[in-house]
């Protein structure tokens, strides 16, 4: 009975609770009007009356009308501000006995405008317009010397890896652009991790499209996920950087700045960075591996099937550094960003960036496999492993928009890629096999020891003509493309390694080979477009495409030749010569209907194209010629709704095809791995790729809530997989060689659905609520001892984070991560495994009087599921006390400790078509450093928010005549 009567007074105090809030509604209307002009979409806020606080604020309706509920019983006052019209302010209460404020007609006028009108600019924290979701930064605060990417991990929505790669929506993005501009090319990183967050006005998450694209409105399917981040206006007139250097136990050293000059069109930043701490600020841009040079000559682990997945255990190679390797990594970077308007027609912008890294590797993996159908066995392999490698990359971008006259422009944009890159490599392995549910027996042992240098080249330009008729609609553009890319490498491998059958005498196979290897590659791409006004707010657009690309690998391998001591023997399985040539005609047309709620977009295209291979084999001077004929269709759709102006719903369909590259064209076997035989197959022919996505997002004025669910689907007919398939070099060959060729399968598809809800906890201001929730399924197909074969890969991932920030002295953050996933192979049973991976994270940092500063995080890592050993779970606690000093806070004297428990490990999970594996890989452990940051702000002219807080009241107040 106690515990009835406690629960209805707990129901009857929350419903008195409830009912402690009121409602105002009006309408606002034109004053100089007597007609009663509805003023629609203006910002309608809530303040304070005590301390002119935000409260809540709401859109005007197509009428005029506002309507703003739950207000807490009090004294506030409504600020109304509209383009044209002076701020309208007018007092009220709510309290039980009147809860209702019925302000009526209110009407502005346009004699005036005041200061005040920029207090309640942008104020809501969250925008959505068309497909584009702007935040607010002031809304997201960060802890002190934050910078972009400290920012992004706030968002709702947005979320920053390890490594750093940022997605947004559940997709990558590709670019980050600074006030509409690249900022050192297309590398995202080097904007994310070298921009202050105090800089940052607003960041905008959008679909990017081509330039064509961007000119005539018409959807080419080149979107893809990108993030602009608009900059306050007291930061593009002035000098500002920042310079930091680090030293710390075990030789660590952490040193960076970066300096910039704005000056209204021109703008120039300059970067540096040095470290051995695992901090590799840019991508590196590998266009070596993409061109295929040396891409399998150096020994790792089969593959299989149609493509391997990584599931990472805990995904801190360094102390949250974002660096993309595992093992320890030193690191070298230096670059200039450029952007200027040499004339008033003439706009530019470019970079130089150089990077050097070298990083060191000591991993230890457990794999376990099915090698043979219809055996009832196993193998488990572990493998001790030790790699140095090292990068050289100097990059250039530039691009110059010529604005001809009033109709005309021409866009030019060269790029320029040099690379070097070098790799020694050292591993045992010892192999244990189960048959039929026997005892373990040792099946063979081996060692390896590879090296490989690479050089490359890569030259890009792309020339468009824009033009615009006197008809509005009516455009025409022209545009080519042409890439080079070149590729020079060499290997050399040593691989002894020893094999046991049984009872019988142990046999040892000896790979003792040298390898050659040159790629070159021209491709281009002549494309035109015009559309035409059919109507109001209608056009339809007419395309052509004409594609050559061609390409051509030389590739030659020499055994070691024990009479002479010398690598001079001539592999001639692996000697090839071979070449590939692309051409393709594509015609298209596509119709666009713009409305005020709605725009869609319906097309298609058909491509015809020819796949031509010629090869030369130096086994038996044999040339051979294939080619392929293909006519594809290309259907599109597109189709957006506006319910309201931040609440959207968009349908986006596109196909697409992959052509094969020319390592996987490229039939020269390569015995580097003697238990894995790789090579090409010149008779592959194109995927063929439809994906699907939808996406809805809103967001309520009211209650600042953000939702956003996003769902897509991608299926790839004639995928390209690597089949498996046994090998025996002649009748009495006694190794378990595995033939690992690409094959074309069909029967893969994915779908992917993310969900995204951010709000603020209107009880304690300050406290921002982020929840996300991702599913993916995926089907992937495979070829098994020429057996078809799919393997069901299911992921879900729930996260819970808070954010609290108390004025600007408190920042803490709170997430909580469950991720499930369920791989099931229906070739092996066996293999099939599910397991679970959680992660637990805190940060928070509180500034102190004096200007003293400390700062602590802390990641709980559970895994679960794993190989034995690999089940660990990892605590990862860094923390820092600063002192900020000298006049307006410039400098800062930084004490630090990464992993003070001294815990740290790299733990994660790959998955093929027969075999699951677990690595565990070195990373950085405890070490103190002592940081010295200086920070540079000179700006040439300061808004009202740098001014005392005295003279803004002042100044806000102040009514200027029109």
């Amino acid at each position: 009975m106690k515990k009835l009567t406690l629960f209805l007074l707990l129901l009857i105090s929350i419903g008195a609770a409830a009912q402690r809030t009121g409602t105002v509604k009006g309408f606002l209307l034109d004053g100089s009007d007597t007609a009663r002009r509805a003023l629609d979409e203006a910002t309608v806020s809530i303040m304070q009356s005590s301390d002119s606080t935000l409260v809540s604020f709401n859109l005007t309706s197509a009428s005029g009308y506002f309507e703003i509920k739950n207000l807490t019983y009090g004294h506030y006052y409504l600020m109304v501000s509209y383009q044209g019209f002076s701020t309208l302010k007018r007092s009220f209460s709510v309290s039980a006995e009147q809860p209702l404020a019925d302000l009526g007609d209110l009407r502005m006028s346009t004699q005036y405008r005041t200061l005040d009108e920029v207090v309640v600019k942008d104020v809501a924290p969250i925008k959505i317009k068309g497909d584009t979701v702007e935040y607010n930064a002031g809304s997201f605060k960060t802890k002190p010397n934050a910078n972009v990417e400290d920012l992004l991990k706030k968002l709702p929505g947005v979320q920053v890896d390890k490594d750093g790669t940022v997605k947004a929506q559940g997709e990558q993005v590709q670019k980050v652009y600074v006030d509409g501009k690249e900022f050192f090319g297309s590398d995202p990183k080097l904007a994310t991790k070298n921009l202050a967050a105090d800089m940052v006005e607003s960041v905008q998450v959008y679909d990017d499209m081509s330039d064509q694209a961007k000119f005539n409105k018409i959807d080419d399917g080149s979107r893809a996920k990108a993030i602009n981040i608009k900059l306050k206006k007291d930061k593009k007139n002035g000098t500002f950087g920042k310079a930091s250097a680090g030293y710390g136990t075990s030789d660590r050293y952490d040193a960076s700045f970066n300096l910039n000059r704005f000056r209204g069109d021109r703008q120039i930043s300059v970067i540096g960075a040095a470290n051995n701490v695992n901090k590799q600020g840019f991508s590196f841009n590998d266009i070596i591996s993409v061109m295929g040079g040396m891409g399998g000559m150096m020994r790792a682990g089969g593959e299989g099937g149609g493509g391997n997945m990584t599931f990472s255990g805990r995904g801190l190679p360094g102390m949250g550094s974002g660096n993309s390797a595992t093992g320890i990594s030193r690191a070298l970077s230096g670059g200039l960003n450029y952007r200027d308007s040499w004339s008033p027609r003439i706009d530019v912008n470019g970079s130089l960036f150089w990077s050097n890294t070298r990083n060191n590797a000591y991993t230890l993996t457990h794999r376990e496999d099915k090698p043979f159908p219809g055996i009832d066995s196993v193998n488990f392999t572990n493998t001790r492993s030790q790699a140095m490698r090292q990068n050289d990359n100097l990059r250039f971008n530039f691009r110059v928009e010529w604005r001809l006259d009033s109709m005309n422009s021409l866009l030019y944009t060269p790029a320029v890629t040099l690379q070097h890159s070098a790799t020694d490599a050292y591993d045992t392995s010892m192999q244990q096999a189960v048959v039929n549910g026997g005892p373990e027996k040792t099946t063979l042992s081996a060692q390896n020891s590879n090296s490989s240098l690479r050089d490359g080249h890569s030259i890009n330009q792309s020339l468009l003509w824009r033009h615009r008729t006197r008809r509005a609609g009516r455009t025409i553009t022209v545009g080519l493309t042409s890439a080079i890319n070149n590729s020079d490498g060499s290997s050399s491998i040593y691989s002894p390694t020893t094999y046991y059958r049984g009872g019988s005498t142990p046999f040892a196979i000896v790979q003792d080979q040298e390898t050659d290897q040159k790629t070159r590659s021209f491709n281009n791409t002549l494309s035109g477009s015009y559309t035409e006004p059919i109507g109001r707010n209608k056009v339809l657009e007419l395309n052509y495409a004409y594609t050559r690309n061609y390409s051509e690998s030389d590739r030659q391998t020499r055994l070691f030749n024990p009479t002479s001591g010398k690598h001079d023997i001539i592999s001639a399985p692996q000697t090839n010569s071979f070449s590939n040539t692309y051409v393709a005609n594509r015609v298209g047309a596509n119709f666009r209907m713009q409305q005020r709620k709605y725009n869609f977009q319906v097309g298609v295209g058909v491509q015809f194209g020819t796949l031509s291979t010629h090869s030369f084999k130096a086994m038996g001077n044999k040339d051979t010629t294939y080619r392929q004929s293909y006519t594809n269709l290309f259907p599109t759709a597109n189709f957006q709704y506006n319910f309201t102006r931040n609440k959207n719903l968009r349908f986006n369909y596109r196909g697409r095809t992959n052509q094969p590259g020319i390592s996987q064209l490229q039939d020269a076997p390569d015995y580097s791995n003697p238990l894995q035989v790789t090579t090409g197959n010149p008779r592959l022919g194109q995927e063929f790729v439809n994906n699907i996505n939808v996406n809805y997002n809103m967001f309520q004025f009211t209650t600042f809530k953000y939702y956003s669910i996003n769902f897509s689907f991608s299926q790839t007919a004639n995928k390209i997989v690597n089949g498996i398939d046994s090998l025996k070099l002649n009748p009495a060959d006694l190794v378990p060689r595995q033939l690992i060729r690409p094959e074309n399968l069909n029967g893969a598809y994915n779908a992917m659905l993310f969900f995204v809800y951010g709000a603020p906890v209107r009880k304690i201001k300050g406290l921002n609520l982020n929840f996300n929730t991702m599913g993916l399924y995926n089907r992937d197909v495979s070829l098994l001892y020429k057996v078809r074969n799919f393997n069901h890969t299911l992921m879900a991932n729930q996260s819970l984070g808070f954010n609290y920030n108390y004025k600007d002295k408190l920042d803490f953050g709170l997430t909580a991560a469950l991720a499930y996933n369920k791989i099931k192979y229906e070739s092996n049973e066996s293999l099939n495994n599910d397991y679970f991976t959680q992660t637990y994270s805190f940060d928070f940092s509180y500034t102190f009087r004096k200007d003293f500063i400390i700062a602590t995080d802390f990641d709980y890592y559970v895994n679960s599921g794993r190989a034995a050993g690999f089940n660990q779970n990892i605590p990862m606690w860094n923390a820092s006390i600063a002192k900020q000093f000298l006049k307006g806070k410039q400098a800062e004297l930084k004490l630090s400790v990464n992993d003070i428990l001294n815990q740290n490990q790299s733990i994660t999970r790959n998955t093929g078509t027969n075999y699951v594996e677990d690595v565990q890989t070195n990373v950085l452990q405890r070490y103190f450093m002592l940081t010295f940051t200086y920070n540079l702000n000179r700006m040439a002219g300061r808004n009202m928010f740098n001014m005392p807080r005295p003279m803004q009241r002042t100044m806000k107040n102040m009514r200027v005549g029109m």
